[in-house]
């Protein structure tokens, strides 16, 4: 998951000839692309939804980037993607509290001496 700063939105439900997107099984779509600070000119795309439907230039957001080839496809994080970064951080500021507590700087190695 990244998180990345929005410069440019594009949204459109139609190909270049007009016609509704579909998928194969015959659903429409929306397609979405954006551009961020992060990455430049680079679009990176991805589908319209009920969570970025509101997407704007200066919005700061939490997408999963995939290469494809020379482009670059987003998806949204699921809740369980949320969650996991969520518990990495907390394992993290709970692992300086105790280095911290132990008298240790905080990213200094730990010692092989147990704590008590």
């Amino acid at each position: 998951m990244e998180k990345v700063t929005i410069v440019k939105v594009y949204r459109s439900n139609k190909d270049k000839q007009g016609n509704i997107l579909k998928t194969q099984d015959g659903r429409e779509y929306t397609r979405l692309a954006i551009q961020t600070k992060e990455h430049g000119q680079k679009w990176i795309s991805g589908f319209g939804n009920s969570k970025n439907s509101d997407w704007k230039a200066g919005d700061s957001v939490d997408i999963i980037i995939e290469p494809n080839g020379e482009y670059l496809n987003f998806k949204m994080p699921k809740d369980i993607n949320e969650l996991e970064a969520r518990v990495a951080k907390l394992e993290e500021d709970v692992k300086a509290i105790l280095e911290y507590t132990m008298g240790k700087d905080p990213g200094e190695p730990p010692s092989e001496e147990a704590p008590f």
